[in-house]
């Protein structure tokens, strides 16, 4: 997914219009559109703003190469050298672990995640914005802030 699919993604998981995303980070609305077609990609400080506004973190808005299987393929055998991923079996099938402490808590998190949403699509909905915000815990502060700036600019 490209940065701009991530910024349409998010914008709407958060109910946000392409106008208010552009008073949330003072850019022109025609900006956000042409980011979020990827004719123009938004620089490193650009970046920031937006996953300000949105709530999610830069990170999440990177846009990650993995174009490819064997892109997959090189980057788990990465993941085994710097983070101890393990291939394993259980129960005649291959399955995937690490070693690593707060990596394996991460994957029991997500498991539950996954495991509660369901069909609906509000769960469905959540489960993304999970994914879009982890690990920023403050997922409620993030609400209050667009709260806030929604009657700042209802009042202007």
């Amino acid at each position: 997914m490209t940065v701009g699919e991530k910024i349409k993604k998010i914008r709407q998981l958060r109910g946000l219009t392409q106008v208010q995303l552009a008073n949330f980070v003072s850019l022109p609305v025609g900006r956000i559109k042409q980011y979020e077609t990827n004719v123009r990609n938004p620089k490193p400080a650009q970046l920031e703003e937006f996953a300000s506004a949105l709530g999610v973190s830069t990170e999440f808005l990177t846009n990650h190469t993995i174009d490819s299987y064997n892109d997959v393929k090189h980057t788990l055998m990465e993941l085994e050298d710097t983070f101890g991923l393990t291939v394993t079996e259980i129960d005649g099938k291959c399955v995937l672990q690490f070693k690593d402490v707060e990596l394996s808590h991460f994957l029991e998190e997500w498991y539950k995640e996954k495991k509660t949403s369901n069909a609906s699509a509000q769960t469905l909905k959540e489960y993304d914005l999970w994914k879009a915000t982890y690990p920023i815990p403050l997922v409620e502060e993030t609400a209050k802030r667009l709260r806030e700036k929604r009657k700042e600019l209802h009042k202007e």
